[in-house]
């Protein structure tokens, strides 16, 4: 099976300094504990208490090495929904007045269901 899901972040930044971070950062799609996507998202900056929205594409390709490409295809043949979760961590940097800066790491942890009857998500929760 190979798949294109289509995504977005939001990050809230509370503070009262900026937070950004540089490079491009993984989404990683796990399903039952193997990798089998990684999307990107782009360099995003957040200034102080606001919020900033980025799309991401992850493209689903099971890692056949790890995968028992037999049982995984008659998993989701059987399957109606197939539960997933996302996993993502952003490292940056806090600004304060121009004046202090202080790394952070900013950590998103999800889980879904994707209906493959519909091609829709359901109880998408996150932390």
């Amino acid at each position: 099976m190979e798949a294109t899901l289509t995504g977005e972040i939001t990050m809230e930044n509370p503070n009262y300094g900026a937070f950004e971070y540089e490079g491009v950062r993984n989404v990683t799609l796990i399903y039952y504990g193997v990798v089998v996507g990684i999307g990107e998202v782009k360099r995003l900056s957040v200034n102080a208490k606001s919020i900033e929205k980025r799309k991401f594409i992850v493209k689903v390709k099971p890692n056949w090495r790890f995968v028992n490409v037999d049982y995984f295809s008659d998993d989701l043949a059987r399957l109606k929904t197939m539960n997933m979760s996302w996993n993502a961590e952003f490292e940056g940097k806090i600004y304060l007045l121009k004046l202090f800066k202080e790394k952070k790491i900013s950590v998103m942890k999800c889980s879904t269901s994707l209906n493959l009857t519909s091609h829709g998500v359901q109880n998408l929760a996150c932390l």
